[in-house]
């Protein structure tokens, strides 16, 4: 996936989106964020993050990445726009692991670090919000 100067997104012919993984092993935990930028962001914050290549996408894949590398629980940071939360809520039901629904008080967790957000004020966030058995 490539992104332009001025935003634009694009993929190139023939590729195929999958989850965007980092290059660092969970503490028990993850951010699960949709797309790339957003899992670049949650990283620079110091968080182990998977991004969804949408907001409907990855289910599977996550939960086998989870499997395998012991992630026991999952914080699923949707976009704030309808079909963000819708999708991250239905996410949760389907991980097969606890999770809780973030909303961000930001278009999206990238949105929000450019905005000068940091970890202490995403901690802050995730505290908000109740976890889901």
């Amino acid at each position: 996936r490539l992104r332009s100067e001025d935003g634009e997104k694009w993929a190139l012919r023939g590729s195929r989106q999958g989850i965007f993984v980092p290059d660092m092993e969970p503490r028990g935990e993850a951010l699960v964020v949709e797309g790339p930028t957003d899992a670049a962001a949650a990283v620079s914050l110091g968080y182990y993050a998977i991004g969804r290549p949408s907001c409907t996408g990855g289910v599977r894949e996550i939960a086998a990445l989870c499997r395998r590398k012991g992630v026991k629980r999952l914080s699923v940071l949707a976009d704030n726009d309808g079909p963000g939360i819708a999708g991250a809520r239905a996410f949760c039901g389907q991980a097969g692991l606890p999770a809780r629904l973030v909303v961000l008080p930001a278009k999206d967790l990238r949105e929000w670090v450019r905005n000068g957000a940091t970890r202490q004020a995403v901690e802050a966030c995730l505290a908000a919000h109740a976890w889901r058995v």
